[in-house]
C-alpha cells in the first residue's frame, strides 16, 4: 500500500493502519494466501505448510538491491514485454 498526496491524507492513513491489524491482516491474508505483514497475526492454513517454522528462515527482499535496479529492470520490460 502506498500513501498518495490527495485530499484526505489522514483517512488514507487510516486506512493502512486499519489494513495493518491483526483482524484485517488475518481476513486478508487468508483470503489471498500471503503471509501476514503483522507478526502478531495468525499464518493462514492454505499457506502455513509452504512457510518453514522458524520465520527467521524466509527469505527477504533486498529493498536496497532492488532500488539501485529498478530503472534498468523497467527499462528492460518495455522493452521486451511491452515492446517500446
Amino acid at each position: 500500500m502506498a500513501l498518495i498526496k490527495g485530499r484526505d491524507s489522514k483517512l488514507g492513513g487510516d486506512f493502512i493502519n486499519f489494513m495493518l491489524s491483526v483482524e484485517a491482516q488475518e481476513a486478508h491474508c487468508s483470503t489471498i494466501g500471503l503471509l501476514p505483514v503483522n507478526e502478531k497475526a495468525k499464518i493462514p492454513e492454505k499457506v502455513a505448510n509452504a512457510v518453514p517454522k522458524k520465520l527467521e528462515h524466509l527469505h527477504k527482499m533486498d529493498v536496497e538491491a532492488v532500488n539501485q535496479e529498478i530503472g534498468k529492470w523497467t527499462e528492460r520490460f518495455n522493452k521486451e514485454i511491452k515492446g517500446q
